[in-house]
């Protein structure tokens, strides 16, 4: 397929123009202004209703030496078919008119726009809007009308085109990928597969509640972990002195139980009774020393849950002050741009503006200019000016060619005018949203001082509650006191024994057995608090050993979602490699978070650079390898080339290996054409 001649009228800077192209390669070399960009944009408004550079501004079609007349574009198209199909035509016309429709009210001299029509035709057949997309879309098998931009305009697809749409395209070409394939590949990734199943597949909500269940384990690992170093152990008492202490004491028991069975006969009353209150209180004693070792414990376990919820605290605190920090960047990075675009458009507004005044300084100099008629000669029969004639001609042309430049002049003028007020818009939008940023970033600021008070207060807090704990339990006003009852129940034991000389001798036995047993009792207390104090440290290990399983059972899913999507890129890029031989595309770009991706699609040259920042010379090779292998991709008809701004290539590289018509546009001083322009 390709153009056979293009036709204008009224078309911005043609008044009437019949542009003839070659079978392939046409190359159209003329100054800046003449009208290169005016051929493309004619086209592809034929073609997409939009300007070649993706545009919809009808209103800039308009011819610059009268503004009112209708603009017509007709493109006559030979498309390789034979035309014995009458839904395949050998050759296709094309033709839009534009018009703007003007009217004068009532009593003002002063036309108006009330608006304009756009009417296309196929081969002279007129046709609605509606109908005209259609027709073409059946006649050229392509799927949108933004195609003949896609296959047409090298810099479209890479560039001007949206990166979402861009996507969409690439997506449907080289399709999904199952997740069966990824499990294929890359087997660890199908531990993963409940979690993938739960979220619809979305791998990102998929790490959210794998992250989310981690947190929870964690922190369930953090209390542990403090409350088992809550429990301060020292024994002091081994196993071999336990099992001794209580042998002996059964031994001392039985001794003394023979001892008082010996004095039966000449017992004291008030002796016994008062060694058996002091029995009593003894047992009252080591109950009351156990319970003062209980409530130790407890406080300590209290105390460390205490910091183990501040620890928390503090993780969070210092999660909250990153997550401001970054938005804080964030609105930094958008005051920097704004203040960039600013001084950017601040320098255009400058350059306009000095062009403005070159034009000024041209428009009075024309207007200054005179006509200078030529000498009045008589003539020798008549005696009349023989030249008067000659000046009435030279004087209207004169006239006309001022008029004509004058009204250039001003156009472009006023064309200077709006593009200043459009930048100084732009400029007054974006300082305007200045004092909202300023101000959010300053809260920002303020919020992030917070979270820093925050966490050194929780952390003094922590050093607090450290300082509480205790290793050694003090005696309670109970236990003291019972102590003070056994010393007074003892001395007025001495005393009744002075009162009974006949036992003293077996009650001493008695004494001692009881002062050793007290003793024994002390050391088997003091292994059965220790013995309790290791059983529960070793309970609180077993279940967090149950936790730190699952921890690392979730940090492996972690891993597999990230091997998941590695290797889901992995088969994107051997995909895309497959289908665009001639470039790079990246879908995913890497985002603040380790392995973690955000969508994307940005054509890169074989170095990887994206298009945009390549060489204008690079961008039009890169983007006619990039149409050959849409078109390929798409099955999709050889569609001609437009290539604006050729003269970036040099003359030696213009051989374009593509089996497509191309029309490349050159600026240059002399206006050559290798087709025909009537």
């Amino acid at each position: 397929m390709r153009f056979k001649t293009l036709y204008l009228e009224n078309f911005r800077n043609f008044k009437e123009e019949t542009i003839d192209f070659n079978e392939y390669k046409n190359e159209i070399q003329a100054p800046n202004g003449w009208g290169k960009t005016t051929i493309a944009d004619a086209i592809m408004w034929i073609l997409t209703g939009k300007l070649y550079s993706g545009s919809s501004d009808q209103m800039s079609l308009k011819p610059l030496h009268d503004t009112k007349l209708k603009v017509v574009a007709e493109l006559t198209i030979i498309t390789g078919w034979d035309g014995n199909d009458p839904q395949h035509p050998s050759e296709i016309i094309l033709r839009k008119e534009y018009k703007e429709d003007w009217v004068t009210s009532r009593g003002s001299t002063v036309a108006l726009l009330s608006g304009h029509t756009t009417t296309p035709y196929i081969n002279t057949q007129k046709k609605s809007l509606q109908e005209y997309e259609k027709d073409l879309l059946k006649l050229f098998e392509v799927p949108s009308i933004e195609w003949f931009q896609i296959l047409s305009h090298p810099f479209y697809f890479a560039q001007i085109m949206d990166w979402k749409k861009r996507r969409e395209v690439i997506s449907e070409i080289i399709g999904t990928i199952a997740p069966t394939e990824i499990f294929t590949q890359e087997p660890i990734t199908r531990t993963v597969e409940p979690e993938l199943r739960s979220a619809s597949w979305d791998v990102d909500n998929a790490k959210k509640t794998i992250r989310t269940a981690l947190q929870g384990k964690k922190q369930e690992q953090s209390i542990l972990q403090n409350q088992i170093d809550g429990y301060v152990i020292e024994k002091t008492v081994s196993d071999d002195e336990f099992t001794k202490a209580a042998q002996r004491i059964t031994s001392t028991m039985n001794e003394e139980a023979n001892l008082k069975a010996s004095k039966m006969g000449i017992k004291n009353p008030k002796v016994e009774s008062i060694k058996q209150s002091i029995q009593d209180l003894e047992q009252s004693l080591n109950k009351s020393i156990g319970t003062d070792n209980s409530s130790l414990n407890k406080t300590n376990a209290e105390i460390n849950d205490e910091i183990g919820k501040m620890n928390l605290r503090v993780s969070s605190l210092h999660e909250s002050k990153r997550n401001a920090i970054t938005k804080r960047d964030s609105i930094l990075v958008e005051i920097n741009k704004i203040n960039q675009d600013n001084s950017n458009d601040l320098r255009i507004i400058e350059s306009k503006k000095a062009d403005a005044n070159v034009k000024l300084a041209r428009w009075d100099e024309v207007a200054d200019q005179k006509y200078k008629p030529l000498e009045a000669t008589a003539c020798p029969h008549c005696g009349q000016d023989i030249n008067t004639q000659a000046n009435k001609v030279a004087q209207e042309e004169f006239n006309a060619w001022q008029s004509k430049e004058l009204t250039d002049i001003s156009n472009k003028i006023a064309q200077i005018k709006v593009e200043l007020e459009n930048y100084q818009k732009a400029i007054d939008d974006r300082k305007a949203k200045l004092p909202s940023l300023n101000q959010q970033e300053s809260e920002q600021r303020s919020i992030i001082k917070g979270f820093e008070d925050n966490i050194n207060k929780v952390n003094d807090d922590i050093s607090t509650k450290k300082q509480a704990i205790r290793y050694s339990a003090p005696e309670s006003d109970t236990t003291n006191a019972i102590r003070e009852q056994i010393e007074a129940a003892k001395n007025a034991l001495k005393d009744a024994e002075m009162e009974s000389a006949d036992t003293v001798k077996i009650d001493e036995e008695i004494r001692k057995l009881q002062a050793e047993r007290e003793t024994l009792q002390q050391t088997v207390t003091t292994y059965r608090i220790t013995e309790q104090k290791v059983k529960e440290k070793a309970e609180k290990e077993r279940s967090k050993s149950v936790i730190d399983k699952a921890v690392a059972d979730l940090e492996v899913k972690e891993d597999a979602l990230t091997l998941y999507s590695k290797t889901w890129l992995a088969i994107m890029d051997a995909r895309l490699k497959a289908s665009f031989p001639n470039v790079s595309i990246r879908l995913v770009k890497e985002n603040i978070k380790a392995d973690s991706w955000d969508p994307d699609c940005t054509i890169m040259d074989k170095n990887g650079a994206p298009f945009e920042t390549t060489n204008t010379a690079s961008k039009f090779f890169l983007g006619l390898g990039l149409i050959e292998n849409l078109r390929r991709a798409k099955n999709l008809i050889n569609f001609p080339v437009l290539m604006d701004d050729v003269e970036h290539i040099t003359k030696a590289n213009r051989n374009f290996s593509n089996d497509s018509q191309v029309i490349a546009f050159i600026a240059s001083d002399d206006t050559k054409t290798s087709g025909t322009v009537a």
